[in-house]
């Protein structure tokens, strides 16, 4: 009946599923710590920074599609999660972090001081725009209500991260759990303001059977409900074409002709024109941010009709204000639109539009390969290979920059094969310690692309790597610098690249030199057939392997649009007439 208070918290969150927690040590959550060490089925990471800790929770969470946990001391340890918080927040990944606070007998209690206890930060109030829920424990009987509320938060509707404070005296107290205060979870649910899919049906209907164009867009949403896979058979039971965002890439077989790619201002061209041309979306699962519909947000496909799905009633609001107008609105959750699929009264489309987008893709082809004559190793046959070599299940995952661009445009997945990233923060480091999180839960082969600009934000994380000796192959796309920074310096600045590579300011170590300073095994490649010459260790590596790949300064991203432009506008621009009839046909 009677328990320590951090053992409660640590066997409750054992119970919802969570069996890695992810820390680095501190004088005020080391109870938290202690408990997890003590309590069986349960284990800790120890990273090297708490901003890794929370991405490897993000990570992990990620992988297994539920909840993840990180836990950080006081101070500068709570306010080092933030970036990877927000990683959580934004993609909707449900998250529990723990952070230790100093005793509540050396709190400042809301005077006006801005510090009584060591350490003393109120994380509580800095996190609260991205988390869903944050609360300081202020009372050791009321932990199982306030770690029932933030469960339920983080999972409930668009999940998030979520953030419990707890104060270093009541992690080592003892409560009676028979005496525990319990609560009516009370979550204030979202106003209804447009159809549900229900009252929606025969709307959406008679959109489809009027249709003689149209396009599936499928988002994030669609994997956070679970629902892709119904959507995807929707598509081929109607022969109804599919895009996809980049967070939902990897569920795009690139042998499905109904898969007309990723698409965006950094998308696919064909997959642009096609969204240009067609006469009728149906976004499901997805926000359509302005990655996606590129600016100004009111020149997107701007002669079809279209139909959006959403949880959230703020994402859909949003459109008014960008004179991005939707013909039907819907607000529900995707698993209700997924249970009646079967049941919607559409005709089967022929394949007139999937071959008329197929020839657009082939058009479009050449002079993409044109504008990606680079001078050394090309990124993109780079992809290709990968694609080639890689079939079986495994975990990708990549970090910010040309790199997400480059898998998201050329790597031709499998249903094998899932791709992580923290598509809306886009964090540099993000990817080797979501790698380590991702593995942690699913021990799946695992590879982890990151620019060697991303690397020197987590290269701490290799010793965890080390430490655990996990096998994450880490390919260092090494271009000597910021290249998709350099990329926007082309457009902006005459090509003066201040501050994105070494002629301005930016240096980089030896990573030969800093892969032995970490006993792991490193390969340098300057081309495919130096890759060929290690594609045994590539396949079945049991250690953890860095391979520096180099890439040439002047590889970017092609096609890309250009602020302003509209999304069918990609540079290097296509010519006139060349496009002109390609909008014409019908």
């Amino acid at each position: 009946m009677k328990i320590k208070l951090s053992d409660y918290v640590i066997s409750y969150l054992k119970k919802k599923g969570i069996k890695t927690f992810f820390t680095v040590s501190g004088g005020a959550s080391l109870h938290l710590i202690n408990s997890v060490n003590k309590i069986k089925g349960v284990r800790y990471i120890c990273n090297h920074h708490e901003q890794a800790a929370a991405c490897a929770a993000d990570g992990y969470a990620r992988a297994k599609n539920h909840l993840g946990c990180a836990i950080a001391t006081s101070g500068p340890g709570a306010t080092n999660l933030i970036t990877g918080i927000a990683s959580s927040y934004f993609d909707s990944v449900p998250v529990i972090y723990l952070t230790g606070q100093t005793s509540s007998k050396r709190s400042f209690k809301g005077s006006k001081v801005r510090q009584i206890g060591f350490q003393e930060t109120n994380i509580v109030d800095m996190v609260k725009p991205i988390t869903k829920y944050s609360v300081k424990v202020d009372d050791p009987y009321k932990i199982k209500y306030y770690l029932d509320k933030a469960v339920e938060i983080s999972l409930t509707d668009r999940k998030g991260p979520v953030l419990l404070d707890i104060p270093d005296d009541f992690q080592f107290s003892i409560i009676n759990t028979k005496k525990l205060i319990e609560k009516k979870i009370s979550i204030k649910k979202q106003e209804k303001k447009f159809s549900n899919f229900l009252q929606a049906k025969s709307k959406i209907e008679n959109y489809i059977n009027k249709s003689k164009k149209p396009v599936l867009i499928m988002g994030w949403g669609a994997v956070l409900s679970n629902t892709y896979k119904d959507i995807l058979e929707f598509s081929k039971r109607y022969n109804i074409p599919y895009c996809l965002t980049w967070a939902v890439s990897h569920l795009g077989d690139y042998k499905d002709d109904l898969y007309f790619g990723t698409f965006g201002t950094h998308g696919n061209r064909h997959s642009n024109i096609a969204l240009e041309k067609a006469d009728l979306l149906i976004s499901l699962g997805t926000r359509m941010d302005t990655k996606a519909t590129g600016s100004p947000i009111k020149n997107f496909s701007k002669n079809s009709k279209k139909i959006i799905f959403d949880i959230d009633l703020h994402e859909l609001e949003k459109f008014k204000k960008f004179d991005l107008k939707f013909d039907l609105i819907i607000q529900d959750n995707l698993k209700n639109f997924s249970k009646q699929l079967k049941h919607l009264k559409i005709n089967r489309f022929s394949d007139t539009w999937k071959k008329q987008v197929l020839e657009i893709k082939n058009i479009m082809k050449k002079y993409d390969e044109k504008g990606r004559n680079f001078s050394g190793l090309n990124p993109y046959k780079l992809m290709n290979y990968f694609s080639d070599l890689y079939k079986k299940k495994m975990n990708i995952i990549c970090d910010t920059g040309c790199v997400v661009a480059w898998i998201n445009q050329e790597f031709k997945f499998n249903k094998n094969i899932n791709l992580f990233h923290d598509y809306n923060n886009t964090a540099m480091g993000w990817a080797l310690p979501a790698s380590i999180g991702s593995y942690f839960f699913s021990k799946t082969k695992t590879v982890c692309f990151v620019g060697d600009g991303s690397l020197m934000f987590c290269l701490n994380e290799l010793a965890t790597v080390q430490k655990h000796q996990i096998p994450i192959i880490l390919f260092i796309m090494n271009n000597n610098g910021y290249s998709m920074i350099r990329q926007t310096q082309d457009q902006w600045f005459d090509s003066d690249y201040f501050a994105s590579d070494s002629s301005g300011g930016i240096s980089f170590p030896n990573f030969q030199y800093i892969a032995k300073s970490f006993n792991i095994e490193y390969k340098k490649v300057k081309n495919l057939k130096d890759l060929d010459k290690i594609k045994n260790k590539l396949l079945n590596n049991t250690k953890p392997l860095i391979v520096d790949i180099q890439i040439p300064e002047d590889a970017s991203v092609v096609p890309q649009v250009k602020y302003g432009y509209r999304n069918f506008e990609m540079e290097p621009i296509i010519p006139s007439k060349v496009m002109n009839e390609i909008m014409k046909k019908k």
